[in-house]
């Protein structure tokens, strides 16, 4: 009720996008659309003329950036030539203060790379160090269990052999954020690698059953992946799967041709990720909501897979499985057999009354 302050004017103005005029009387018009609260009903034919007050919305691509606002001890003069002024400076101003917006935007996701670049270096730099004393640590509690000491040295031995895994993590995760990991994808086939990650996961596994299939239309599934780093992805999709498959459940474990795509699929029937959460499982440090503050993990493994899969012009995806539990898929360049054919030698003809 009643008219609106300046400044409550103005930022009505920038909110609505339509412009307002303030009477000498105090009354008020507004253009755009109608009338509003405290206007006169004339909104739909707005006209500024004889306005003491005039708030105009800044538009740039119709989108409302600010607002201008012009003050006249009685009346504003608003002949043609005034009107096409004010048209041209409303035009400008918000071109400015788009301006200043995106400088501001700019500057802003420049410092956030800054301290990501800075976040990074501090972490290879920690992890590197950390390895040094690891190392010395392991090699005197696996001293002291050979020499029959304290049977705790065990326990500080496997602690140990965590923490360097954890160590790695980091490492591999700021080589990767800089760019630095080496990949070197060959030509490799998809059942020598899933008979590697099925020896390499066997401990994690711990004879949980782990159905295989590969696809029955391809002879040999052919893709071009990095095999080391592929191997490592996949290792830790079963890894996951095991650890979070209820007891007995096997896990699917299948390779496919998928258009020009070499897929890898991990399923199980664990818990599943929320919806809100499926792009979420594959930031760094990520733990399931709920879930112990002590997991037997950084939250790091995803984060990694995932960017070894795209480091090397692959993929890794998630998806609900029907029946419930997850679906996560491991995509590389396909490689068809005929392209590993050696061209056919070509034949030259010999020239006229001669032999080859």
């Amino acid at each position: 009720p009643g008219a609106p302050d300046a400044d409550r004017l103005v930022a009505w103005v920038a909110e609505r996008g339509r412009p307002a005029a303030e009477r000498p009387d105090g009354t008020l018009r507004f253009g755009g659309g109608g009338s509003d609260d405290g206007a006169d009903g004339e909104g739909a034919d707005f006209d500024p003329s004889g306005a003491r007050v005039l708030v105009l919305p800044l538009r740039v691509r119709d989108r409302t950036v600010g607002a201008l606002r012009l003050v006249h001890a009685a009346a504003l003069p608003l002949d043609a030539a005034r009107r096409r002024f004010l048209q041209a400076l409303s035009y400008y101003a918000a071109l400015g203060a788009e301006r200043v917006r995106l400088l501001a935007e700019a500057e802003h996701a420049a410092a956030l790379r800054e301290a990501d670049r800075l976040k990074d270096a501090l972490l290879a730099s920690v992890s590197h160090d950390l390895r040094t004393p690891l190392t010395t640590i392991k090699a005197l509690a696996h001293e002291l269990r050979a020499a029959g000491g304290d049977e705790r040295a065990a326990t500080i031995e496997e602690e140990a052999d965590r923490l360097n895994r954890f160590v790695a993590d980091l490492l591999d995760l700021s080589r990767l954020a800089g760019g630095a990991l080496a990949v070197a994808p060959e030509v490799a086939a998809a059942e020598d690698l899933v008979g590697a990650a099925l020896q390499r996961a066997s401990g994690a596994l711990a004879g949980r059953a782990v159905d295989v299939s590969l696809d029955p239309a391809e002879p040999l599934l052919l893709g071009r992946f990095d095999f080391v780093h592929s191997l490592r992805v996949l290792v830790n999709l079963l890894e996951n799967a095991s650890k979070y498959s209820p007891p007995g459940a096997p896990v699917l474990l299948a390779a496919r041709r998928a258009g020009d795509a070499l897929e890898f699929e991990v399923s199980d029937r664990g818990p599943g990720v929320p919806d809100a959460e499926r792009e979420a499982v594959f930031q760094p440090f990520y733990r399931p909501a709920g879930s112990p503050a002590d997991a037997g993990g950084a939250g790091l493994g995803l984060s990694i897979a995932r960017r070894l899969a795209e480091a090397q012009g692959g993929r890794l995806t998630y998806a609900p499985r029907p029946g419930g539990g997850s679906r996560f898929v491991l995509a590389v360049p396909a490689v068809d057999l005929a392209e590993l054919d050696p061209p056919a030698p070509e034949r030259t003809s010999a020239p006229a009354g001669e032999s080859l």
